[in-house]
């Protein structure tokens, strides 16, 4: 780039502008400097009137002028100023100013009022040299007493003291570079106020032909601060360090304020907002120009080849009798500003916490800068921690709430669970090319790490239930998230482990994360209920639990007598984890008199037995899962018995007693009692009381001499006996009646034997 050509300027006199020196007259008569133009590193800054091309402003001689100085060989060589053919402004920016210096008759130096002047030059013949590489800049920029001169202008000569001797003219206003000074470049310009400074810096090419200079850049002044010298003993910048290569050739960056700052401890900022000044040292080496004559007559003559310092010592090094000016052009001839243009940002995509639960809505936010390229979408790409991108969600970038165009900002926000299983992830957003390029335009400058984790939810066991009534499924969710209700599905389980989904309920979290519903009424049968978060996807957490509808039959018991046990039988159905059936047995008054377990086999039958009853009504109930059968029982007494003893036989004078036993008699409280004669005649009736313990007895009248028979009756039940009223005078004894006399014989002499009297003896 061709950016800094325009310097050449047109001196008073000066066979060739290339010069740009500065006349140092105090008296010299100067045209006004044009406004300094605004820069900018902006391409896309808005100020009225701004420079965004360097070149216009920086080189402002007109395009295509040519210049003419003598090469090394003694030619005439031609330089014509690269430019703008539409630059229509011909007025140097630039102005000049040299550091003077006299000497007297006898050679030695003397002061000529310029503040910081210094005289390097040698007193002697045509083999003088300068020391090349010894004069350096200076730290600061000197304080000059000649004014600055605006390149191009006319100025007279009226030094008050050698007049001839002024740097930079003759009397004739003939160009007269003198050796071994320091001549200075400076051009001003106002920062524009729509760009960072802290980017702002200028980079100037060292390409082609300004290694064919003879004269050195000493140094490079922004705002008065060194920022380039030739020497780390300066500035601690020397050239070098910023000599850069690849695909520009040599160049040296006046840095932004950012890299000087960071270059050296206490710094501040080199460029400013407002005026700013760009200061070159160019020192004008060895003799004069061939064909002029110095202050000391000495005749010009060209530098030889060889016997000087290496070129490392000075940043230009190379023809011999060019100008410090021509020196400082071909430098400038590739000069561009760092570009500072603000480019298409997109902000590394946040979400309100860096932890999300599976069950929440995926929302993620961000910003887009300068984004006058007309991008309409951002993609936020998701991958996991191997790497693999896992999500891309596109969004559209809405208007920046203030109304500046060149911004925006974009925002995914999922409308249900976050599509993203448990683990750790990554985000980044890429601004997409409007032009419908495959690749983004702008990428966030960072990622956004988060890690998904997943809800719970458990169910506690539900409980097997009887046939025909509803269950209540509950369970805890926990870590919910955003979720607030629970799904929960019951299907009917077949024998095969077929499920068919028989209902669908939900039930909202309360402030623990409890849930609860409730089914309809449900058929006999085995059930699976799963529950899952409302909202979740299929593949979400779930938690599930079986349980039994339960149906219960019993077979009537039989009618059994109060000495007897009951056998009670009956089926579950779908018992589910049961193993037992619970019986019981209550009375009339609804008190349980007896109660039991009995095990169900593998096909649900049961079977127990029950103790013996009271006689009574009772009810038997079975019960397994909350699933019961009743059936009446009835106990009753078993059959009466009755006994009667025959009385002895008895004289007609001796009444018969009646007695005998009742067993069971029921609801009999008595007995009755007749006596039949041997002609079936009843010749006496009546009834006896039973004793608690059954027994009963009572006396009938005497009856005359005969054979008759007893009969007792009670609760249906009766028995009989016979005996026998005879006369006992004249009754032959029986058997029995023989043993009785025998035996009061045999006492009655045992009772004289202890008396001790003979047998029949009377006292």
């Amino acid at each position: 780039m061709k950016l800094m050509t325009k310097v050449l300027v047109r001196a008073i006199g000066c066979v060739s502008v290339v010069c740009l020196v500065a006349p140092v007259f105090a008296q010299a008569t100067n045209v006004a400097p044009p406004p300094p133009p605004v820069l900018t590193c902006n391409n896309k800054s808005t100020t009225p009137g701004v420079v965004k091309d360097l070149r216009q402003v920086f080189n402002t001689a007109k395009p295509g002028q040519t210049y003419t100085y003598v090469d090394p060989y003694g030619a005439e060589s031609t330089y014509a100023v690269p430019g703008d053919a539409a630059l229509k402004t011909p007025q140097s920016y630039w102005q000049g100013n040299v550091e003077t210096w006299s000497q007297d008759a006898s050679g030695n130096a003397r002061k000529d009022g310029t503040t910081g002047s210094r005289n390097f030059y040698v007193n002697g013949d045509t083999a003088s040299r300068s020391p090349l590489g010894s004069y350096n800049a200076a730290a600061t920029l000197p304080t000059f007493t000649n004014p600055w001169i605006v390149m191009g202008d006319s100025a007279t000569s009226s030094l008050a003291i050698d007049p001839e001797w002024s740097v930079g003219f003759s009397d004739a206003k003939l160009l007269n570079p003198n050796p071994n000074v320091m001549y200075y470049y400076k051009f001003t310009f106002v920062a524009d106020s729509d760009m960072d400074l802290d980017q702002f810096g200028i980079r100037i090419g060292l390409g082609g032909d300004m290694w064919r200079a003879d004269d050195r850049i000493k140094g490079i002044y922004v705002n008065n601060t060194l920022v380039r010298g030739l020497s780390a003993e300066e500035d601690g910048n020397a050239f070098a360090d910023f000599w850069v290569t690849p695909g520009f050739g040599w160049a040296i960056g006046l840095p932004n304020n950012t890299s000087w700052i960071a270059q050296g401890a206490g710094r501040s900022a080199i460029w400013q907002a407002g005026t700013n000044t760009v200061t070159f040292a160019v020192l004008n080496v060895g003799l004069p120009y061939p064909g002029a004559t110095n202050p000391l007559g000495h005749a010009g003559t060209a530098i030889p080849a060889t016997g000087y310092s290496s070129r490392e010592e000075s940043l230009a090094y190379g023809y011999a009798g060019a100008h410090a000016g021509t020196t400082l052009l071909r430098v400038l001839g590739a000069t561009t500003v760092q570009d500072c243009t603000p480019q298409p940002e997109v902000s590394t995509p946040l979400m309100p916490s860096n932890t999300l639960n599976s069950a929440d809505p995926l929302r993620f936010s961000g910003t887009v800068n300068n984004n006058d390229v007309s991008a309409t979408t951002v993609e936020i790409v998701v991958f996991n921690d191997s790497g693999d991108i896992f999500r891309v969600y596109p969004v559209t970038i809405t208007p920046d709430p203030a109304g500046d165009p060149t911004k925006g900002r974009y925002a995914f926000n999922g409308t249900g669970p976050a599509d993203l299983p448990p683990g750790d992830y990554l985000a980044y957003a890429q601004l997409m090319d409007p032009n419908g390029g495959a690749e983004p335009i702008a990428w966030s400058p960072g990622i956004f790490e988060f890690t998904v984790t997943a809800p719970t939810i458990t169910m506690d066991a539900p409980p097997s239930i009887p046939e025909n009534t509803a269950n209540t499924i509950e369970g805890t969710v926990g870590n919910p998230g955003v979720s607030s209700k629970v799904d929960v599905v019951v299907y009917s389980v077949a024998a095969d482990g077929t499920q068919t989904p028989v209902g669908t309920y939900q039930s909202p979290l309360d402030s623990v994360g409890h849930y609860t519903v409730t089914t309809g009424p449900l058929p006999a049968g085995n059930y699976n209920a799963v529950a899952t978060i409302n909202g979740m996807p299929v593949n979400g957490p779930s938690a599930s639990g079986l349980f039994a509808v339960t149906a219960i039959t019993m077979a009537p018991p039989p009618t059994v007598t109060s000495v007897d046990p009951s056998t009670i039988t009956g089926t579950v159905r779908f018992p589910g984890t049961a193993t037992t059936a619970n019986v019981q047995i209550t009375d009339s008054q609804g008190k349980v008199v007896w109660q039991g377990v009995a095990p169900l086999d593998p096909a649900g039958a049961y079977s127990v037995q029950a103790s013996a009853l009271p006689t009574g009504d009772y009810t038997v109930t079975s019960s397994a899962n909350g699933a019961t059968a009743s059936a009446p029982l009835k106990v009753i007494d078993p059959p009466t018995k009755v006994t009667v003893t025959a009385p002895p036989t008895l004289s007609p004078q001796q009444a018969a007693k009646i007695s005998g036993t009742v067993t069971y008699p029921g609801a009999a409280t008595t007995v009755d009692l007749k006596i039949m004669d041997s002609k079936g005649s009843m010749v006496w009736q009546g009834s006896a009381a039973l004793n608690s313990d059954g027994s009963y007895s009572s006396a009938a009248k005497p009856l005359e001499i005969g054979n008759y028979t007893v009969t007792a009756t009670a609760n249906g039940t009766s028995a009989t006996t016979s005996f026998n009223v005879v006369d006992m005078a004249t009754a032959v004894p029986t058997l029995g009646q023989w043993a009785l006399v025998l035996l009061s014989m045999l006492m009655a002499g045992l009772g004289l034997w202890k008396s001790g009297r003979p047998f029949g003896q009377r006292r």
